[in-house]
């Protein structure tokens, strides 16, 4: 994986420039996320069609086609192994689809639409659904059922809650209400753990979590975005107001922010600005403002993603995906240390052994002859990616495509058939259309397609 790649050579540690735009088929991108590697990402569109991409794809063609919802979809989120994507849409359905088949799992009709479905981070038989009604569900696909989070603070029935996300290893779910408030559940029993009260009464619009590094961002109707330390929060006490440890916000402008995201070492913060394709990138540790790009006026953003592993961000602005990346500075002294670069063409003086297979003049060492003969290089073991050596990827798996188990890093590519093709012409292709045909029954026989749920939430 390209992930291996000193990012070091990169000019700066944040984007400032367009690299491309994702082609979307003419639909009209509403949400973008990635999966925990940053190997592949999905774009979920007005019409309800989902688009997966492979991130080390240099054309950025379309690996998957996902077709189930038929209104806008909200919300996208990835699985621990990413196998599995679970999707929210405006047509009230909520789908967990099958991301090597491109064929829907399990499919929720609720009785609102879901502005928000998240898989836990460490849990794939989890997810949380947050409803147009400002309520909040837990859904266990073990046992086939979902529970409210019931909000039971006192001196605040007026309140209720905007956005949730989970605690980076699944621990808490993190809620976030209209009044400013921030409150924890533990992720298995549901009971509440604390509530904190941040200053004022402004409204929490998206709570970001980091992927390294126990911190949490808020963003808030106020126009400020705020940084929390888990540690902090988990020893507050109840209806305490807690100072952020750093507050983000445009000093000139007063500038909305669309949404907000962190590098994946959490030492910059990105915002993106709601009435403006514009970014700005704080340093998390200070709060001061290193870069501020803007490219086009207008409002439309609706989604920021950050890479977890590279100074790469995607941005969703009036239906178009963006992604932002810098050109990467060559190296070629890396290759050979004595490289320099001329100004002018100079006439090479070859040496008189400087192309020789063998140098003549060199003495015969049998010792070294024979050490390199009986040198074995080891192609077979798998050392583990340095990049994902942390505690926050404690459990990388190596991916087995055919057994369908471990991580999906990947998504390899599909025979598409053309049925307009005239196969008479072309006898090679009859016969792939067939057995296509035979695989393709088959599978429908062993694996027939699972019927539709009711769930009222």
């Amino acid at each position: 994986m390209d992930s291996n790649i000193n990012t070091a050579r990169c000019v700066m540690p944040y984007p400032e420039e367009v690299e491309c735009k994702i082609d979307t088929q003419g639909s009209v991108a509403c949400c973008f996320k990635y999966n925990r590697f940053g190997s592949i990402f999905a774009v979920g569109c007005l019409d309800g069609r989902i688009f997966l991409y492979n991130q080390n794809d240099i054309r950025k063609s379309i690996a998957r086609q996902l077709t189930g919802h038929t209104a806008a979809v909200n919300s996208l989120s990835f699985s621990r192994d990413s196998r599995s994507l679970v999707s929210a849409s405006h047509d009230s359905q909520v789908i967990i689809w099958d991301i090597e088949e491109g064929c829907p799992l399990k499919q929720f009709k609720i009785n609102h639409y879901a502005s928000q479905a998240l898989f836990n981070p460490r849990n794939s038989f989890q997810i949380i659904i947050h409803l147009s009604t400002y309520s909040v569900q837990v859904y266990d696909l073990n046992l086939g059922r979902s529970s409210p989070l019931a909000y039971a603070i006192p001196g605040s029935s007026e309140d209720y809650y905007t956005c949730v996300n989970y605690e980076r290893k699944g621990r808490y779910i993190v809620c976030g209400s209209a009044k400013g408030r921030i409150v924890l559940y533990d992720a298995i029993g549901l009971h509440l753990i604390t509530h904190i009260k941040q200053g004022g009464n402004q409204g929490i619009r998206q709570i970001w979590s980091s992927r390294k590094g126990d911190y949490i961002i808020t963003n808030n109707s106020d126009k400020i975005i705020r940084c929390y330390e888990m540690s902090g929060l988990e020893k507050a006490g109840k209806g305490v107001a807690l100072d952020p440890c750093h507050k983000y916000h445009d000093t000139v402008d007063r500038r909305p922010w669309a949404k907000c995201a962190a590098s994946g070492t959490m030492d910059f913060v990105v915002g993106l600005a709601a009435k403006d394709h514009a970014l700005f990138y704080w340093e998390r540790s200070t709060g001061a403002i290193v870069k501020r790009v803007t490219i086009s006026s207008g409002s439309g953003g609706t989604d920021l993603q950050w890479h977890p592993t590279k100074p790469i961000v995607a941005t969703v602005y009036k239906g178009e995906v963006f992604i932002w990346k810098n050109p990467i500075a060559e190296n070629w002294s890396g290759f050979a240390p004595d490289f320099t670069e001329i100004e002018k063409n100079i006439r090479h003086k070859e040496k008189e052994s400087e192309f020789d297979d063998e140098d003549e003049d060199a003495e015969d060492d049998p010792k070294k002859n024979i050490k390199q003969a009986e040198e074995i290089i080891d192609i077979e073991t798998m050392r583990e990616n340095p990049v994902y050596c942390s505690s926050d990827e404690d459990d990388v798996e190596m991916m087995d495509y055919n057994a369908k188990k471990g991580d999906l890093w990947f998504l390899p590519a599909k025979n598409e058939v053309d049925p307009t093709e005239d196969f008479d012409e072309r006898a090679d292709d009859r016969v792939f259309l067939d057995a296509t045909v035979v695989k393709m029954l088959e599978r429908a026989k062993r694996d027939p397609p699972k019927s539709m749920r009711h769930l009222d939430f």
